[in-house]
């Protein structure tokens, strides 16, 4: 839950509404370093672990827990905009596109090896609002079309799901050489 509106009340994000309208459980750990909240998690014997704008580091002994690893779902093509507001810091110099990645996650800040990427053009008059609806659209399609099967149909990526549902690594070579570390934006209002 985060503050929200003039009052800035604590309001449940959507994702939390829906859970919680169809009778699942929902856990809101504040840390995840402290082993005793990963019971809800280990309870649940989840094969496949999603993050998107999370906002914790999951620790190694988190990122254990699923069968078949984590997945992040992130805001721009890493790893150029790696870290803090990275649909604005792609916006800001005027780059002429961003995307999402989809990676298997590892211990590090938006490190992990790249198994999906979905590049689009960013508009000559887009802002941050608009633009995150996009990738929040193509984000889920994303996602969506690796865990129902969809992938080969729509994306031509069907090795790289294939060798990680069958627990193999898949990665796409030599993007560390694309890295541009984003700082956190601090508003001046």
């Amino acid at each position: 839950d985060r503050p929200a509106g003039r009052g800035q009340q604590l309001a449940a994000s959507p994702v939390k509404r829906v859970a919680e309208a169809h009778g699942i459980a929902v856990h809101q750990p504040d840390r995840l370093r402290d082993p005793a909240t990963h019971g809800p998690l280990r309870e649940a014997a989840v094969d496949l672990l999603v993050v998107a704008a999370y906002g914790l580091i999951l620790p190694q002994a988190v990122l254990d827990i699923p069968r078949l690893g984590c997945l992040n779902i992130h805001a721009s093509l890493l790893p150029r905009w790696r870290g803090a507001a990275p649909i604005q810091r792609a916006i800001l110099p005027g780059a002429p596109e961003t995307g999402i990645p989809i990676m298997q996650m590892d211990a590090g800040l938006d490190t992990g090896p790249m198994l999906l990427r979905r590049p689009v053009a960013i508009a000559a008059r887009e802002d941050g609002g608009s633009l995150h609806d996009r990738l929040a659209t193509l984000g889920a399609e994303a996602t969506a079309a690796q865990n129902l099967g969809l992938a080969y149909h729509r994306y031509r990526d069907s090795q790289t799901i294939s060798k990680l549902l069958l627990g193999r690594s898949a990665t796409l070579p030599g993007i560390e050489s694309f890295i541009c570390e984003s700082r956190r934006l601090v508003s001046c209002m």
